[in-house]
């Protein structure tokens, strides 16, 4: 499914935003989102890749949270034991694609980077959010600067998949989930 988010500034004087994307999820399966590729540090590798950004309920030592090698996971959970009901982070994705699992189903949202842009919350272009009730999978589109009467798109491309069974750890993404992605490399010309 390709969904097309559409923001028009009806105001009269120029408006800042960009846009912002969230799919609310049931509770029960678990978010992925992939790191940017790593790289062992050497003379081409000593920059950063990207952020990670935080707020002021972000805690990582909140068992909802499993910080691989490759890839992030939320879990959320109706009945949280960590300090805040609520957990979130962000970061700059180039691979453009994020996941849901729940049950035997993956639901993946992509996103397409728009190289040289500036996007929000310091610099982040999916993002992913819990609390007791729900799981949101954000994408965001960069920074533009709307004059009344201009309208700007984000475009997101929506798959479900079935029958996809025990993913928990690093391997099991690897063999199972990234399949799917390969799937849907070619979503842009969808």
């Amino acid at each position: 499914m390709k969904v097309i988010h559409t923001i028009t500034n009806h105001g009269s004087a120029t408006t800042r935003l960009a846009p912002w994307s969230p799919t609310v999820l049931k509770p029960g399966g678990r978010a992925i989102l992939p790191f940017p590729p790593r790289a062992a540090m050497d003379k081409d590798h000593f920059q950063s890749v990207g952020p990670l950004a935080l707020w002021s309920f972000t805690d990582f030592a909140d068992s909802r949270w499993i910080i691989g090698q490759d890839f992030l996971q939320l879990l959320p959970d109706e009945k949280p034991a960590g300090r805040f009901p609520e957990q979130m982070t962000g970061l700059f994705n180039p691979a453009e694609w994020a996941v849901y699992v729940r049950g035997n189903h993956v639901f993946l949202k992509r996103a397409a980077v728009q190289p040289g842009k500036q996007y929000p919350d310091y610099g982040c272009n999916f993002e992913v959010f819990t609390n007791p009730d729900f799981l949101e999978l954000e994408t965001l589109g960069p920074v533009v600067d709307l004059q009344p009467g201009e309208s700007t798109a984000h475009i997101e491309h929506w798959w479900l998949f079935n029958g996809v069974t025990s993913i928990s750890g690093e391997e099991s993404i690897r063999r199972k989930v990234l399949p799917l992605i390969e799937r849907t490399n070619d979503y842009r010309t969808r």
